[in-house]
This record gives C-alpha cells, sequence and structure tokens, in this order.
C-alpha cells in the first residue's frame, strides 16, 4: 500500500495543475474580445453603503487534555537461586508442593514426589550436614550426611536457565537408600536404581552359563551386590557396548571407572528365586547412562 499513495498524490497534483492552466487560457481570449468590440458602458451607481462587521466569534476553548497513561512500572523478575540457595530452599521446603518448583523438571517428577509424600509424609528434610565437595560443567556435587546415612551422599544440583536445580531421582535414590532396602527385601521385588556398574571376572563354568555377572554398589559403602544379565536379553548388548567404549563415554574414562567404583548407570533390577531357593539380583534393563536427569 505504500507503493500506491505518492502516485495517487502525483495524479492529483498534475490534474489540478492543467485545471487552472485550462481555465487562464479561456480568461485571456475574453479579455482580447472586450478589448476589440469596446462597447457603451452604463453610468456607474452609486456605492452602496459597508455594513458593520458583525462582533467577533468569542474563541472556542481547547478541549481539556487527557492525561497520559504512565506506562506501568517493569514487573520484578523471580531471582535465579545460586546452587546453595536452592538446596537449602529444597532441603527446608515445608511440603512437596514447595520443594517440586526447585528440582528438574518439575512437571515430570510431581506424580513421583507426591507419591513418596504420601507414603512416607512431608515436611523438611533433616540433615545433620551439608558440603560443597566438586564443581564440574555447571553441576555442584555436595555431601549431604544425614542421622540415618551418617557417611553422607551426593547431591547434584544443575545449572539451568532457570537457575539452580536439585536432581531429584538420584537424591531419592540415595537418601532413601532404595537399593539397600530392594537387596536386603523378598523376592519377586523390582525397581530403577541409580547405581555404579563394572564387570565381573568370569567364575568357573560362567561361559557355559546363561548369565553374565556385574558387580553393583552406590556411594555409601557395604552396599554392594552381584547381579546377574541374561545372555540373550537385547539389554546386554548395549551395557557391553557401554563398556567397550562404542557409547558416548569414552574408552580411556571407562577402563579408569571401570577398575574404581564403576560406571554410572540407572538400571532396572529385580529380586528373584531359583528353584533351590537361592535368591538373586537380576539385571532387566539399561534404562541410562549417568545419573542426570531426563524427562519422561
Amino acid at each position: 500500500m505504500s507503493w500506491v499513495a505518492p502516485a495517487l498524490v502525483s495524479a492529483l497534483v498534475f490534474s489540478t495543475a492543467g485545471f487552472f492552466i485550462g481555465k487562464s487560457q479561456r480568461a485571456a481570449s475574453s479579455v482580447e474580445r472586450l478589448q476589440t468590440e469596446q462597447p457603451e458602458l452604463p453610468p456607474v451607481p452609486p456605492a452602496a453603503p459597508t455594513p458593520k462587521p458583525a462582533d467577533p466569534l468569542p474563541p472556542i476553548p481547547e478541549p481539556p487534555k487527557l492525561a497520559e497513561n504512565p506506562a506501568p512500572p517493569p514487573q520484578p523478575t523471580q531471582e535465579k537461586l545460586s546452587a546453595d540457595a536452592t538446596l537449602k530452599a529444597f532441603l527446608d521446603a515445608p511440603d512437596w508442593k514447595t520443594r517440586v518448583e526447585l528440582v528438574i523438571f518439575p512437571d515430570d517428577m510431581r506424580a513421583s514426589m507426591e507419591a513418596r509424600a504420601t507414603e512416607l509424609g512431608d515436611g523438611p528434610i533433616a540433615t545433620t550436614s551439608v558440603a560443597l565437595v566438586d564443581i564440574a560443567k555447571g553441576t555442584h556435587i555436595y555431601k549431604v550426611c544425614t542421622s540415618a546415612i551418617p557417611e553422607g551422599f551426593p547431591v547434584a544440583v544443575v545449572e539451568t536457565e532457570d537457575g539452580a536445580k536439585v536432581n531429584w531421582e538420584s537424591f531419592v535414590n540415595f537418601h532413601d537408600d532404595l537399593f539397600r532396602k530392594f537387596i536386603e527385601g523378598p523376592p519377586g521385588r523390582t525397581g530403577v536404581f541409580h547405581v555404579l556398574v563394572k564387570p565381573e571376572p568370569l567364575a568357573s563354568g560362567e561361559a557355559e552359563s546363561h548369565f553374565v555377572r556385574y558387580r553393583l554398589s552406590v556411594p555409601m559403602p557395604k552396599r554392594e551386590q552381584l547381579a546377574w544379565m541374561r545372555k540373550d536379553s537385547v539389554a546386554l548388548a548395549r551395557l557391553r557396548g557401554i563398556f567397550e567404549g562404542s557409547g558416548k563415554m569414552e574408552k580411556p574414562l571407562v577402563d579408569k571407572l571401570a577398575a574404581t567404583d564403576g560406571i554410572p548407570l540407572v538400571l532396572s533390577l529385580a529380586k528373584r528365586e531359583a528353584n533351590d531357593g537361592q535368591k538373586f539380583i537380576e539385571i532387566t534393563d539399561l534404562v541410562g547412562l549417568g545419573w542426570g536427569p531426563s524427562p519422561e
């Protein structure tokens, strides 16, 4: 539309100029005819009296100016909490509804946090000490000690676009000591756990067995456990790939971790009972590499 307006204006200007040019030419022809004929003019009548000018109208008052609406004051933005402040607010939260806003992927964690609060009770989480032990790639690792776990367990607080947030999944795994409760519990139970994993050397006759063994642990003492995995399991190929360095973790790091505590993995486990009555842990699936949170 912007390019049409100048064309319309130009057209109007030129047609108006043509109109005035034509009118002046007609006026010139009439003057020449009057100068040639020169007819006798009638007497000029006396001039009429000039009428008294009317009184001027009173000035029209200007309409009152409307007050301009002032710009709304800037809304205060929510301050992004630091890692220390986030963890403190997380532990001191009066209920799960407050705490869920301080974790990564709160919408995905809401159901599990509510279920835990319903089963175990709600309120602040008591601790005996909290200390920062490491910072790596935007993640703060704290050692949190409680009366139930005086040796402490790791808690990860991750920097996000919305500020620092707690990794709820790893926190509840270690704080509630889920792996120990699982291995000490009755057969028939299943669950998903954050564990450290490393291959177990072949035992006598294991080459002919239908299972391979791995050693599982968590970052608290006296919680190691052997686990078996079926050789025909689809997940076994993926697990072996991680230890061979074909996954997202480079082989030198894999070898270093496997030689010490193990690689942090998320595994689906089941507690079984053999025909002879022996109880054992079976790895049924590889859920994830690392303990970082993932949306559902």
